[in-house]
Formats: C-alpha cells, structure tokens, sequence
C-alpha cells in the first residue's frame, strides 16, 4: 500500500513499502488526492464482457498522477534477474521504469526449448516469470513452475492488470500495470543488481564470423542458435541475445569454427 505525506513533506510523496517513488517522476500540476474511495476486491470480466465486482466496506485515498515522459537509463530501476514475460507489450511497460532483460514467450505457445532457455538463464541470472492473471498465464506460469521449481515468481491480480481506457481492449496483462502495481509485485523477490558486465563480443566480431551483413548471414544466425541452444534472432537481435546468455568470444568463435 502506497503512504501519502500530506503534512511535513520528508523527501517523498509515494512510498511502498521502504521504495521510494523519486518524485522527480512525476509531472508537475497532475497531482491529484481524492479521499474515502470505495474499494473493490479484485473486479473480473466473465465470457461475455460482464463486469463483476465486490465492493469492500472500507475506503482508500485515490492519488492520480502522470509521470514524465521519459525516463533516462540511469534514472530506471535495474533489474539482476531476466523477468519472463507473454509478449512485447509487457516487455515495453515494464522497461518504462525499469533497466531489465526480459524473455518472452509469445503468449501460450511455450515449449522445451523455451524451458530449456530460462533454465539456463535462471542458472545464470536468475528468472522471474511475471505473467498475465488470465487462464494462458497461470498455464504458462504452472509449465515454468514444475520444470524450474527455483524460478522466482511475481504476480498482479486482475484489477492491477485491467486496461485503463476502453480503447486497449479487454485483456488482462502486465502490459497494463501501472508503476505502483508492478513495484508491488516485484519489490518482495527482487535481489540485488551485479553491474559487472564482462560481455566481450562486438559487433566487428559478429560481422567476421558472417553473422551480419553476409550473403549467408542469416542461415549463419540458425546454426548459431541450434549450436548454442539460444534460439534464433535477427541480426538486430543478435548482440543483445548472445549478452543475455552470456556467451563470451571464445564460445561464439568455438561454435562457428563448426559452421
């Protein structure tokens, strides 16, 4: 539950928990305070489009605000784990706020290769499989579950994952969540962030080995992701893939030396 310093102000407006909101965040004259709101205990969409919702008999404040525009990379959040996500919508929220690699599975369609890959980055990472509170993402949620039982898992419920207007549709999804939801889910299985990136491969190197820019370069690009159980990505991809997985140089040249 978010804190709201109406009195002697103390260096913050929102605070969860011990994570402060840096309120250099937020827009200037788009605070707004609306006190004794009635809350709702998780409002559901049935089949047919139909609303459901309890209303508990207590009251909340309502804060409203609009963020800045832009965060710069040093201003987000990094995060030490990769967070598994449904799709690039989720992946473009969460990286509004935060500095994070994220793996998707692009929606329900999760195999043994998919498994095989977060396994390896929970090995050297860590994962944390953040996804929708609707049937496919507990489904997908389960597979991870049973198949890498030391992931780390954060969850949303329904009504922090609910389209904001009419015009995004009625799906559930991290997509939707605000900053204030996913600090929430996140915060309680975050660990700490190691800044020692030793990741030397460029892209001079993959331009060498014919993975860029070559008449060949994409089949070059398939073998490389059967060889290195990677899966296969574009050229644009490529360098951010290989960081990910933490394959260094001397791995990369191994594998092509076979091609």
């Amino acid at each position: 539950m978010s804190e709201f310093s109406s009195g002697n102000f103390q260096g913050w407006l929102l605070k969860f928990g011990t994570q402060e909101f840096p309120h250099e965040f937020i827009k200037r004259a788009t605070w707004k305070s609306t006190p004794n709101q009635r809350l709702e205990n998780d409002p559901w969409t049935d089949m047919k489009g139909y609303l459901h919702r309890d209303t508990l008999p207590h009251y909340r404040t309502k804060i409203e605000f609009e963020t800045v525009d832009d965060l710069t990379l040093e201003e987000k959040i990094k995060i030490q784990e990769v967070i598994v996500v449904e799709g690039k919508d989720d992946t473009a929220n969460l990286r509004r706020f935060y500095e994070v690699d994220t793996y998707e599975t692009r929606g329900s369609a999760i195999n043994e290769d998919d498994l095989e890959r977060i396994d390896k980055l929970n090995d050297l990472r860590g994962v944390i499989v953040f996804t929708d509170p609707d049937y496919n993402g507990e489904r997908i949620r389960k597979i991870i579950m049973e198949a890498i039982p030391t992931a780390k898992h954060a969850f949303l419920n329904r009504g922090e994952a609910t389209p904001k207007s009419k015009t995004k549709g009625r799906s559930l999804g991290v997509e939707h969540a605000s900053f204030e939801d996913l600090q929430k889910a996140l915060s309680g299985v975050l660990g700490s962030y190691d800044d020692d990136n030793q990741f030397d491969i460029s892209k001079s190197n993959l331009m060498k080995l014919g993975l860029l820019m070559g008449a060949d370069s994409r089949k070059r690009r398939e073998y490389l992701g059967e060889a290195l159980r990677i899966g296969y990505c574009n050229g644009k991809q490529l360098l951010k893939r290989l960081e990910l997985f933490g394959i260094t140089l001397e791995e990369l040249e191994e594998a092509m030396s076979n091609y």
